[in-house]
């Protein structure tokens, strides 16, 4: 939103903004609490959420984590915590734009690497993982960014035992756990 409302001040020099400029800016205004608390929340449970997604996805496909013969787990964790902390950013600044910016760029990355497979099990997992640790109004802001991030960084389905049960396919467990917001 800031990138926007630097555009806009750009924009409206010498003019006063129309309403549908002033909706989006009052929107933001209204949101900005929730935005700000979703992403102080996002930052406390990084580590947990970020270990959770390794253990889980050590447990059902090591070789997510293999380029070749090497263990590319280390590079995983650096990817995976810089595109959650982007997220987070692009939650507190409601900036899509600038997400999809550095996603296309990790797409050229992951493609080069053939990483999809894993990235589309990491981001599946993610919003699976963030069901336990948000809210339902703080999860309404981070899905659509997570599900972006999968569908720009991820093969397709592949399907690691995520569905509408959320976390219960994946942790073994017979108790359903929220479930997924889909858009």
């Amino acid at each position: 939103m800031l990138s926007k409302t630097l555009a806009l001040t750009q924009q409206f020099e010498g003019r006063y903004l129309r309403d549908s400029e002033l909706d989006s800016l009052a929107r933001y205004a209204r949101e900005l609490e929730i935005r700000t608390q979703t992403y102080q929340r996002l930052q406390v449970v990084e580590a947990e959420v970020i270990a959770v997604l390794e253990s889980t996805i050590q447990k059902r496909d090591p070789s997510l984590f293999l380029y070749g013969r090497e263990d590319a787990t280390q590079k995983w964790r650096r990817d995976t915590r810089l595109t959650y902390r982007l997220i987070a950013k692009a939650v507190l600044l409601d900036d899509a734009e600038g997400l999809e910016s550095f996603l296309l760029w990790m797409q050229t990355v992951m493609r080069a690497f053939r990483a999809q497979r894993c990235c589309d099990a990491t981001y599946a997992l993610l919003e699976a993982v963030l069901l336990q640790q948000l809210r339902e109004t703080e999860l309404a802001l981070v899905a659509p960014f997570v599900r972006s991030v999968r569908q720009t960084l991820g093969a397709g389905s592949y399907g690691l035992a995520v569905s509408n049960q959320g976390l219960a396919q994946i942790d073994g467990s017979d108790t359903p756990q929220k479930q997924l917001i889909h858009s």
